[in-house]
């Protein structure tokens, strides 16, 4: 929900971005979309060394 909304409101913005008023909150948009992508990298790497992790661990069982 949050995120089609936040895609949402950048295509409304992006319609008015001819628009001087709109220049700097389209600005911030983006750097808030920015600092999102890498928390989602950051989280994706955690989440594949645990993954990695735990499969290790099952192998040197089985092994």
């Amino acid at each position: 929900m949050g995120t089609h909304f936040h895609f949402m409101a950048i295509n409304i913005l992006k319609n008015y971005e001819s628009k001087k008023v709109f220049q700097p909150l389209l600005k911030f948009l983006k750097i808030l979309q920015l600092n999102y992508f890498y928390v989602k990298i950051s989280l994706l790497k955690t989440l594949i060394e645990f993954i990695y992790m735990i499969h290790g661990n099952i192998s040197k069982k089985t092994h």
